[in-house]
């Protein structure tokens, strides 16, 4: 069975500057109040960082729901850069990753935020990886607008 790549990224002008917006990135628990998908961490640390793991309940399709364990696999603090990955989950879509970088640019700072996935490719997969991709373009788009406006309510709040 061959394997369809699906991967989207989101880019947005945050009005914080870098640190504020790198410490929200790294709040794994906060995860849930930016992360459209993430009703729930089950299994959490306080900070991304290189090898922590952690566990959330997402919402796949509806009320379709599962469990994403996942691990920090690069948490760069000097280049604002990291790679979270969740890998042989049940069902046609074997490999998820997302990848967040800050650039700052003065008082404000880019954040951009890549999510993809390596989903199977078979006559019966194939509508599913369809859906993805749709869910994943809106879905991050959401996702990075979310995350603008709780850093930017961070700095307003002192």
């Amino acid at each position: 069975m061959s394997k369809r790549l699906i991967r989207h990224q989101h880019s947005i002008v945050v009005d914080a500057d870098a640190e504020t917006v790198w410490a929200l990135a790294c709040a794994v628990p906060r995860y849930p109040e930016w992360v459209g998908v993430t009703l729930a961490m089950l299994e959490s640390v306080d900070r991304a960082a290189t090898g922590a793991t952690y566990a959330e309940r997402t919402r796949v399709l509806g009320p379709i729901t599962t469990v994403g364990h996942w691990t920090v696999v690069r948490c760069d603090d000097a280049a604002l850069f990291q790679r979270h990955e969740c890998r042989d989950e049940p069902g046609p879509v074997k490999e998820m990753w997302l990848e967040m970088q800050v650039v700052a640019d003065g008082s404000r700072t880019r954040f951009d935020l890549a999510i993809g996935c390596c989903a199977t490719a078979g006559p019966l997969t194939r509508p599913l990886a369809s859906v993805l991709s749709r869910k994943f373009r809106s879905g991050n788009d959401q996702n990075v607008r979310r995350f603008a406006a709780l850093a930017e309510r961070a700095v307003r709040s002192g």
